[in-house]
C-alpha cells in the first residue's frame, strides 16, 4: 500500500506539456509576477477547453481581481464574470464575495454590504468570514458600533478553534 501511495499518479512523460511546465516552475523560486503569469496560462488553457464553466469563470474573476487595481474597465469585466455565475446560481458565495469586493473597491459600500450579507446568509460557516467585509462596509458607512459587532462575532466563531485542548 505504501508503494502505491508513493508512486507517481501518471507514468513519466505522460503529463501534458502544461503540467510539466507547472511542475518545473514549482521546483524553483518564483516571483509574484511569474506565478501570476503561470496562473493566467492555466486559466487560459481551462477557458480554451470550456469557457462557460463556472469554475473557469470564478477562477478568471478571482485572478483578475487579484491584479486589477481600480481600473474600471477591468473591474467591469470582472463583475460580468461573477454575474454570469450568479445567473446560474444566485447563491454562489464565491461570486457574491467577488462582486462585493469589486463594489467595495469602488467605494460602493452599501452595495458591497448587501452582497457580503447575502453571502453570509447563503453560507454562515464560510471562511474567510464575510463578517469581516460586512464590518469594513459598516465602518465606511459610519456605522462603527455595527462594524465592531460584526468583527467581534467573527472572532467569537473562530476563537473556539484556536483554543488548545
Amino acid at each position: 500500500m505504501q508503494k502505491a501511495r508513493d508512486a507517481p499518479k501518471a507514468a513519466p512523460g505522460s503529463m501534458s506539456p502544461r503540467r510539466n511546465e507547472l511542475k518545473a516552475a514549482s521546483s524553483r523560486t518564483q516571483t509574484k509576477e511569474s506565478l501570476q503569469q503561470l496562473a493566467v496560462g492555466a486559466i487560459n488553457e481551462a477557458a480554451r477547453i470550456n469557457q462557460t464553466s463556472i469554475l473557469t469563470l470564478l477562477t478568471t474573476g478571482i485572478q483578475r481581481l487579484a491584479t486589477a487595481g481600480n481600473d474600471k474597465t477591468v473591474t467591469d469585466q470582472i463583475l460580468r464574470l461573477f454575474e454570469e455565475v450568479l445567473k446560474t446560481n444566485p447563491n454562489n458565495v464565491i461570486a457574491l464575495i467577488g462582486k462585493a469586493r469589486v463594489h467595495y473597491g469602488r467605494n460602493q459600500f452599501s452595495i458591497a454590504l448587501r452582497l457580503y450579507q447575502k453571502a453570509l446568509m447563503a453560507r454562515p460557516d464560510m471562511q474567510p468570514d464575510p463578517r469581516i467585509g460586512i464590518g469594513q462596509c459598516f465602518w465606511h458607512l459610519k456605522m462603527k458600533s455595527d462594524a465592531f459587532a460584526a468583527w467581534e462575532r467573527a472572532l467569537e466563531l473562530v476563537l473556539p478553534f484556536n483554543k488548545p485542548g
